[in-house]
C-alpha cells in the first residue's frame, strides 16, 4: 500500500545532526543520511498515497533547522535491493496475511513453528500461508547487509538530467553494478540513486562514467557522511 515516494535534499539553518535525527523520527522517512554537498540531510520517505506524501513533506518543511526542501518525487523504481520486481501475484490480504508480514518483518527468520503460534495458525497453515506471499510477489526475506563489512564503505548519492529517452539512459545506468539504487523522478533531475563502493576514488570514476553514458545532460553527486536511518517497514506499525 506505499505507492508513493520522494527523496528529500534537505537544507539547514545551524547543526545539522538535530534534523536529520528530526526527520528519521518520522514513520514514513525509512532512510536518513547527513551528506556532504549542497545539502546537509537526505531522506526518502515513502507513504500511503500523494495526499500522504505531501503531508509527510509538510511535516519536514516545519520541522526547527530547516532551511529548505527540495523534493525529487519518484514515479518508478527502477533498482533497488528491498523491493520486488514486476507486480505482485496476490493483490489481497487478509487480517492473518498482514500478521504473518508483521512477524516475518521483525524476524526473517523465524521457524514456521513458532510463526504459527504467534499468529495462530496450525505450522502447516503458517508455513503455506508463508508461501504464498513469497511466491506471490508480496515479499522477500533478505539480510540488510553493511557495505563497509563488504569493502564497500562509501555511499555516493547522485541525480541525473536526461535528453531524449530517459528509459534508454536509466537501463544504461542500472546495470551498472556500482548503482545500488535507481528511480525515476519528477523535480530538478529526471533519475536520482546511489553508488556503493570502496573508496572516494571509485566514486570519481563512476561519477564521471556517469557523465560519459550517452542521453546523460548533467550529474549531481553528493556523499553520504553518516547514515542516520534505515529501516524498511509498514509505518502503520509504529
Amino acid at each position: 500500500g506505499l505507492t508513493a515516494s520522494a527523496h528529500l535534499s534537505i537544507g539547514v539553518r545551524g547543526p545539522a545532526g538535530p534534523v536529520a535525527r528530526a526527520v528519521a523520527a518520522m514513520p514514513e522517512a525509512p532512510f536518513v543520511t547527513l551528506t556532504a554537498g549542497g545539502y546537509a540531510v537526505m531522506a526518502e520517505l515513502r507513504t500511503k498515497g500523494i495526499a500522504d506524501l505531501d503531508r509527510a513533506i509538510e511535516r519536514v518543511r516545519c520541522l526547527p533547522g530547516v532551511d529548505v526542501v527540495d523534493p525529487l518525487i519518484s514515479t518508478r523504481h527502477l533498482k533497488d535491493p528491498y523491493l520486488l520486481a514486476g507486480e505482485p501475484a496476490v493483490t489481497e490480504l487478509d487480517e492473518t496475511d498482514q500478521l504473518v508480514l508483521r512477524e516475518l518483518e521483525a524476524d526473517g527468520r523465524l521457524p514456521f513453528a513458532e510463526l504459527a503460534e504467534r499468529v495462530g495458525l496450525s505450522a502447516g497453515a503458517a508455513r503455506a500461508r508463508t508461501l504464498r506471499l513469497l511466491d506471490g510477489g508480496v515479499a522477500k526475506v533478505l539480510a540488510l547487509v553493511r557495505p563497509e563489512l563488504l569493502g564497500l564503505g562509501i555511499l555516493c548519492g547522485f541525480a541525473v538530467r536526461v535528453e531524449g529517452e530517459r528509459d534508454e539512459v536509466a537501463a544504461r545506468l542500472a546495470e551498472r553494478e556500482q548503482v545500488s539504487f535507481l528511480s525515476s523522478c519528477m523535480g530538478r533531475a529526471d533519475l536520482v540513486g546511489t553508488i556503493t563502493v570502496e573508496s572516494l576514488a571509485a566514486i570519481r570514476t563512476a561519477v564521471e562514467d556517469m557523465r560519459a553514458v550517452k542521453g546523460v545532460r548533467a550529474v549531481e553527486s553528493w556523499v553520504h557522511l553518516e547514515l542516520v536511518k534505515e529501516r524498511y517497514e509498514d509505518p502503520a506499525a509504529e
